[in-house]
């Protein structure tokens, strides 16, 4: 039998990819039953994890699938030991039926908190739009679209 080459090198990275959603769905069904919130996880495909629920508790929902997304590295380490050391991030796509689909990133979810974020090099407080940290220099694209698991938000205190 002779297999093609890219389909052998293929394999462990859609295992591990599919491990990744295994830890995203696992974490993001743990936090949504803490949360009380009206939901029903409705199906994983390939990267995407589907959820129901009604509109007002829609964004809250969303909050939760993105927040557990970006826990993925964590979850990686503590499960397989296995430090994940590139940004991990996602988006979130709300509506009533496919066509009305709208995403939301993180300026949504934070909407109601200042959106300020750490630098993941020296710690100080970084605006979500400027990207680049004035303290130290350290600059991410990610930052003010998706900061990945690298930029940790500022909770509003």
């Amino acid at each position: 039998m002779d297999w093609p080459i890219t389909k052998i090198k293929n394999y462990p990275v859609q295992g591990f990819g599919a491990d990744l959603v295994m830890l995203a769905r696992l974490e993001a069904s743990k936090r949504l039953k803490e949360s009380g919130l009206e939901y029903k996880l409705v199906s994983t495909v390939h990267d995407d994890i589907k959820a129901d629920a009604p509109e007002k508790y829609a964004e809250d929902v969303g909050k939760i699938l993105y927040d557990s997304i970006e826990y993925v590295p964590t979850l990686c380490k503590q499960v397989f030991g296995y430090e994940f050391k590139l940004p991990l991030t996602s988006e979130v796509q709300i509506g009533t039926n496919l066509k009305e689909m709208k995403e939301k990133g993180i300026e949504d979810f934070l909407k109601d908190q200042e959106a300020k974020f750490r630098c993941p090099s020296c710690g100080d407080v970084v605006s979500v739009h400027d990207g680049k940290c004035y303290a130290c220099g350290y600059d991410s694209p990610n930052i003010g679209r998706r900061p990945g698991t690298f930029w940790k938000p500022v909770e509003k205190g």
